[in-house]
């Protein structure tokens, strides 16, 4: 029994150990390596150098050419020692998430894919994550080989930044996802601010008065072209100049972003942008003399002037913020320009090598996010000034509406104006023609009437139509346009007459606010009616006093303030003041000129009141 109960532990154990084995072998093909520890050889081969050649050294990962042999590229191969317990069940990978420039992969001396060309002009991957895949049954159990194949120049940071083997369900959600970051979502952006360039210049032909849109359209488009410098695998021209344009291009769009923020913020420097412009211009003149592996340190120097250029834009951002007391759409781009230029900052000291090259560049992440807040805040201006337009429009059309009526008005007022001269002319004609035609016989008749005695009223008759001819040219007159200067009249050419029939007069005249629309034919009615009322007092009344007054009141509860012209005299009344044609005419008269007449008779006197308003009913 003692032997059995060893026996059974001795099993258990074994069976623990096995399975805890096999659990540790199915984990480790489940977790991927991470590999550090390489060996490297500077030879031009296309196929893997042996093993054996004593000019393999060993370095460790990350591996910056620019630190490990510096001023050297060309050709480069880094062998890899694998040793796996089993052969993986699985598919495998093999993951580079960061190399510059090219990479071609071999697996136990077996080509498993690259990155592209190999020669002039070189893949570009410095910027874009290399995957392959390891076929089945390459790997093998215990020693295996990995040899990576680079393709460098010299003094551009040339290397191998990382290098991850491991399961194909695993690797590759990490590849993705850095393939997305790097490539895809760059891509995307250089989309997309097209579509914003193309939008905002589309807007700067509508309404070329603010520069801005067009200046922020070209600087777009001049950034998604540069941006292909992150994305771009096989170039569509020679190395040295795709690298000279990528180099210039960034300070021109420091400076062209510069000139962009000066018109949003409404200033004009030609001094200053025609500095910036001309130091462009120089930076390019001399990248266009240095060699390929020389550009991107002097290329660095110059970078110093976009720096400056950056710092430039932040400073008249913030003083903008101040003086428009942080005004939320200069505020929104301050911050959005201040995130580009410490990003810009960024990058320029990662190129310089004062940071681990294995850092990401930002830069180019921050600036389609700035370029949709000047496209949002762009709009906005765009939509604004659109409604002031409208409204300024809506606002002329009313005062064009306006105008229109005026002039209207006017031609109105000038076709009455000639109908008052031409009937003004036509009155004069006729007062000239009374006067020097029947006013001078009548002249003659009464001499002649004079001289005889055989018809005693026939000097009496002759003077009244003489007087009454003379009143009427007097009210025809177009500058007797008040009732004070009327009543003058009558009392110039009718009292002294009267006087010798042995009236006597009482002149109670005060002065009344003018009568709209008093003319000539209201004057007329108006003598008339005091004409008329001055023959029934000197036939009728017997009366030895006549008072004139006039003055400004209303004419009942219900009437609006006139002017009224009242007549009073002394003698014995009339018997009936409602009939008589005489009465009839006057009442006529006064409804002519939208007035009333009111008689009132008894055995004291009569009295004859003229009310006329001082608004004219349309």
């Amino acid at each position: 029994m003692r032997y059995g109960s060893r026996f059974v532990v001795c099993a258990y154990t074994f069976a623990f150990v096995l399975t805890v084995t096999r659990g540790g072998a199915e984990r480790a093909e489940m977790t991927p390596l991470t590999l550090t520890s390489v060996w490297f050889l500077l030879a031009e081969d296309e196929a893997p150098p042996a093993d054996d050649l004593p000019q393999w050294q060993q370095r460790r990962l990350p591996d910056n050419w620019n630190e490990s042999q510096p001023g050297v590229g060309g050709n480069g191969w880094y062998r890899v020692d694998l040793e796996l317990p089993q052969i993986p069940e699985r598919l495998w990978a093999v993951y580079l998430p960061r190399l510059r420039m090219n990479a071609a992969v071999f697996v136990n001396g077996v080509f498993i894919g690259d990155g592209g060309r190999f020669s002039e002009p070189i893949a570009r991957n410095w910027n874009r994550p290399l995957y392959f895949h390891i076929p089945a049954g390459l790997l093998r159990q215990g020693h295996n080989q990995l040899h990576i194949r680079l393709r460098a120049y010299a003094n551009v940071y040339g290397g191998l930044y990382g290098l991850r083997v491991g399961p194909d369900d695993t690797l590759q959600t990490e590849y993705r996802w850095m393939a997305f970051l790097k490539t895809d979502l760059n891509q995307a952006f250089m989309v997309m601010t097209i579509v914003m360039a193309l939008f905002l210049g589309t807007l700067w032909l509508r309404w070329r008065t603010d520069s801005t849109y067009g200046w922020m359209a070209v600087t777009m488009l001049f950034w998604a072209a540069n941006s292909m410098h992150f994305f771009v695998r096989d170039l569509p021209l020679s190395t040295w100049w795709w690298e000279w344009s990528a180099q210039v291009g960034t300070d021109c769009f420091a400076v062209l972003l510069a000139i962009s923020v000066s018109r949003f913020l409404g200033l004009r420097r030609p001094r200053l942008e025609g500095l910036m412009a001309a130091y462009v211009v120089l930076t390019g003149i001399v990248l266009s003399q240095v060699e390929l592996d020389r550009m991107l340190a002097v290329a660095n120097m110059f970078h110093l002037g976009a720096v400056a250029t950056g710092g430039y834009m932040v400073a008249l951002l913030l003083w903008a913020s101040w003086q428009r007391q942080f005004c939320g759409d200069t505020v929104v781009l301050t911050v959005g320009v201040v995130v580009q230029s410490c990003l810009g900052v960024h990058d320029w000291l990662l190129q310089l090598g004062l940071w681990q090259h294995d850092h990401w560049y930002l830069m180019h992440y921050a600036s389609p996010l700035l370029f949709m807040v000047f496209t949002w805040v762009l709009t906005s201006r765009f939509v604004q000034a659109l409604r002031q337009s409208e409204a300024l429009n809506r606002e002329l059309e009313r005062r064009v509406e306006e105008k229109h009526r005026e002039l209207e008005a006017g031609y109105r007022q000038l076709r009455e104006l000639e109908q008052r001269q031409a009937v003004a002319i036509e009155r004069e004609r006729i007062m000239r023609d009374l006067h020097d035609g029947l006013g001078g016989h009548l002249v003659s008749a009464l001499a002649m009437a004079e001289k005889s005695t055989r018809v005693p009223d026939l000097e009496r008759i002759l003077r009244e139509a003489l007087d009454d001819l003379r009143l009427v040219i007097d009210s025809l007159d177009s500058e007797n346009d008040d009732l004070l200067v009327l009543l003058g009249m009558v009392r110039a050419r009718i009292e002294h007459r009267m006087t010798h029939a042995g009236l006597h007069f009482d002149w109670q005249v005060q002065d009344v606010p003018p009568i709209p629309g008093f003319g000539p034919e209201m004057a007329l009615h108006v003598l008339r009616i005091v004409q008329e009322t001055f023959t029934n007092i000197v036939k009728h009344a017997h009366a030895r006093t006549v008072t004139v007054c006039t003055g400004e009141g209303q004419n009942g509860d219900d009437h609006p303030a006139g002017v009224y012209l009242e007549i009073r005299d002394d003698g014995q009344g009339m018997r009936n003041s409602s009939h008589g044609r005489g009465l009839e005419n006057m009442r006529y008269r006064a409804r002519q000129i939208g007035g009333t007449l009111a008689i009132a008779s008894d055995t004291h006197g009569t009295q004859v009141r003229l009310w006329l308003p001082l608004q004219r009913v349309a």
